[in-house]
């Protein structure tokens, strides 16, 4: 892409939908992708949303390369943009009535696909995991300043944040990990066990999800602003060098410049930031309304419900006790506070 472009998927198309399908992005030019001005998703008809869709679906179980791409990729109207590769020197807008979804039920879910900037404008979805026919795999957004971009991840008050737990494992439930600055606002929807499609052994380590009182999920991460801090942990030490020696020429666990593989490069990177300090990211959170999707009740159902905990570097979802059960005390307590009441009143006349 090597000067803007525009992407009408408007027009009629033979099929179920209207999919414009690319393997690779190269270029800084930016692309705007115009969808249809209504809703022409049909489930009965088996028709669905406009797709932009970057990456293939043969990927495997990981990603072997990240994309060159360095512009910048707008959708206007009913557009789903459906990636599926790591494009760390870009950035990705999404306008009312469009969807971001990142991921894919071939690769695996151990690692992330970033992005140089995210932007959810007043009716846009952030969807992080693939979806499709209903069907949901767990992934981690990166939103990257590893291409050079700003890390800044930027969530309108009208927007919505879709992310799906499965398990309790690291590789069970969506992620979203910031390097710059994050704005979040709107509707973070959380989506218990939803249907998880045929995966590749050990894509998703288990489930259906079972809670537990004091269960934790770090959905929403700043990171320490080291690249070679692999575990996130207590900055670059030596538990980082044994994930690069695991991950060297393997996969992309240890992967510091965001190329799609672990090498000498990031060894070298390990080695320069060993013993440093970083600029970590920052999560800013401008009144985030929790919204939790649920329908087999298996949080209520066991007493519970999610508690949203929130610093300036994470965002958690914790399991804790249902306020509708606490909040009422037994009859019997009450029974007993109105009879100690009329007992102290009687006692307070019989002095007077």
């Amino acid at each position: 892409v090597n000067a803007p472009i525009t992407t009408d998927l408007t027009q009629t198309f033979p099929g179920n939908e209207r999919p414009l399908l690319i393997g690779d992005l190269t270029g800084s030019a930016d692309i705007t992708v115009n969808g249809t001005a209504a809703d022409l998703t049909s489930p009965a008809d088996n028709i669905t949303l406009n797709e932009f869709e970057v990456g293939g679906s043969d990927e495997g179980v990981a990603v072997t390369a990240s994309g060159s791409y360095s512009g910048t990729i707008t959708s206007n109207d009913y557009v789903n943009l459906e990636i599926r590769r790591a494009l760390p020197a870009a950035a990705v807008v999404v306008n009312e009535n469009g969807v971001f979804e990142l991921g894919f039920r071939g690769i695996n879910v151990s690692h992330s696909l970033s992005f140089g900037e995210v932007t959810i404008n007043a009716g846009g979805t952030l969807e992080v995991g693939h979806e499709t026919d209903e069907t949901r795999t767990p992934q981690e957004l990166h939103v990257t300043t590893a291409g050079g971009r700003s890390g800044d991840l930027t969530l309108d008050s009208a927007s919505m944040t879709v992310l799906q737990i499965s398990g309790t494992g690291v590789n069970d439930f969506d992620r979203i990990l910031v390097d710059g600055t994050a704005n979040l606002d709107g509707t973070l929807q959380v989506l218990i066990n939803p249907t998880l499609p045929s995966q590749a052994e050990g894509q998703i380590t288990e489930g259906p999800y079972a809670p537990t009182l004091g269960d934790t999920f770090d959905i929403i991460r700043a990171s320490t602003g080291l690249s070679a801090d692999f575990d996130e942990l207590n900055g670059v030490d030596g538990d980082d060098l044994a994930i690069w020696e695991a991950s060297f020429a393997t996969d992309l666990e240890a992967d510091t410049d965001e190329d799609g593989d672990s090498d000498g490069t990031d060894f070298l990177a390990w080695q320069r930031q060993l013993g440093t300090a970083g600029t970590p990211g920052v999560l800013i959170d401008n009144s985030l309304v929790l919204d939790v999707v649920d329908p087999d009740n298996v949080l209520a159902n066991a007493g519970f419900e999610f508690q949203l905990n929130v610093t300036s570097t994470l965002i958690q979802l914790e399991v804790v006790a249902s306020a509708g059960l606490t909040a009422v005390p037994e009859p019997s307590s009450c029974l007993l506070f109105a009879c100690g009441l009329i007992a102290l009143s009687v006692s307070r006349r019989g002095r007077a």
